[in-house]
């Protein structure tokens, strides 16, 4: 592939991609898919094939799926987790889609944002507590009324003149403003109202249950573990809400690998505060590769699932490339490559500098398909 890509000779513009030491010949395998879910099955396939091969070989297993955007990987994961293979998601921000570390963060959103709804229904409506439609509306009621209780307050009586009536409306304006102005706290969500349930008959037995032992829990992690260092918090969340555990009951050929992945994202998190590192997370969301760490260790028990950005420079020996369609890989920045009006006009038909372009191009395309020696 790399002497039809990039030609050979001399005159190559960039060095020709050398094999590593004892790197036998390797094959390149394309295939053609309508649907993506035919794409993803196909692959997920052949990776639990070599999978297998070499777990009945004794042979190291080492392969890695190379995806354009990290939001690509969850759904190749889940086809792997079908089949028993072992992966792992390589990179933050897809890390933090995986079910048990998004469970996990949720948590930790809970201890310091009680507004955040999302982070509270994704823990009382998801597996962790499982509260029914009818109890998280009773809950999210409660929610309200404990936000409006203050301007649920009555009035006093209406004075009867016209400038009394006056003067009482200039008074209670300035009450609120200054209300308003010294409020600094966040409005209360369903994390509040876990706190502070009132009546019982708002709720079905069991969602009772299940919202007070929640609720213990989020006051020892509040009590017990927010003035530790972060990595030692988490460690407390998913210990007191027993998610690894959960997690090793599945019998996933992963284990708890993300988990301990998390660990070590936060562990290097430079912060000491906890509302900082999810600020950090939100930022990993949106920016995907802008704040993932730079390198990454091969590994030769599981399919790595990563960008083709972050997979430079790396080697496995069986490498997928999903997706890689001239939509999906189209150039997003302005470069000398793709804004060609911006070039010298005596350079147009130059045969000394088009291919040049070609071949740096192809370059960068041969070095995102290939990776293995």
């Amino acid at each position: 592939m790399s002497r039809t890509l990039l030609g050979t000779g001399e005159a190559r513009a960039v060095a020709a991609l050398q094999a590593r030491p004892g790197a036998g010949a390797g094959d390149v395998v394309l295939g053609f898919f309508p649907e993506q879910d035919e794409e993803i099955a196909f692959v997920a396939e052949e990776l639990a094939r070599e999978y297998q091969d070499a777990k009945q070989s004794g042979r190291a297993f080492s392969a890695a799926a190379l995806v354009r955007k990290n939001r690509h990987s969850p759904v190749l994961a889940a086809a792997l987790e079908e089949r028993g293979v072992p992966y792992e998601i390589v990179g933050l921000a897809g890390l933090l889609d995986v079910p048990e570390v998004a469970d996990t963060v949720a948590v930790a959103t809970m201890l310091v944002r009680p507004d955040d709804a999302a982070a509270a229904l994704r823990i009382l409506g998801g597996p962790a507590v499982g509260l029914g439609l009818a109890d998280l509306r009773a809950l999210a009621a409660r929610a309200s009324n404990l936000r409006g209780s203050a301007a649920a307050a009555p009035r006093d009586q209406e004075p009867e003149g016209p400038q009394e009536h006056l003067h009482a409306q200039l008074a209670r304006l300035v009450s609120r403003a200054e209300e308003i102005a010294s409020n600094t706290d966040r409005p209360e969500g369903l994390t509040d109202a876990l706190a502070d349930l009132d009546e019982p008959e708002r709720y079905s037995d069991e969602g009772l249950a299940r919202m007070h032992d929640t609720a213990a829990k989020l006051r020892w992690l509040r009590t017990h573990s927010l003035g530790k260092r972060l990595s030692d918090v988490f460690a407390d969340i998913i210990h007191v809400f027993g998610i690894r555990t959960e997690v090793l009951a599945r019998g996933s050929a992963t284990g708890a690998v993300h988990l301990d992945r998390l660990l070590e994202e936060v562990a290097a998190y430079p912060g000491a505060s906890l509302d900082g590192l999810l600020s950090y997370f939100d930022l990993a969301r949106a920016f995907e590769d802008g704040l993932t760490p730079g390198t990454v260790a091969v590994k030769e028990d599981r399919v790595q699932i990563l960008t083709a950005h972050k997979a430079k420079g790396l080697e496995w020996d069986t490498v997928a490339v999903l997706h890689a369609d001239a939509e999906t890989y189209k150039a997003k920045t302005e470069t000398f490559l793709t804004f060609t009006r911006y070039l010298p006009t005596d350079t147009f038909g130059d045969p000394d500098v088009y291919p040049v372009f070609a071949e740096v191009e192809n370059r960068t395309d041969f070095e995102r398909r290939v990776r293995p020696g």
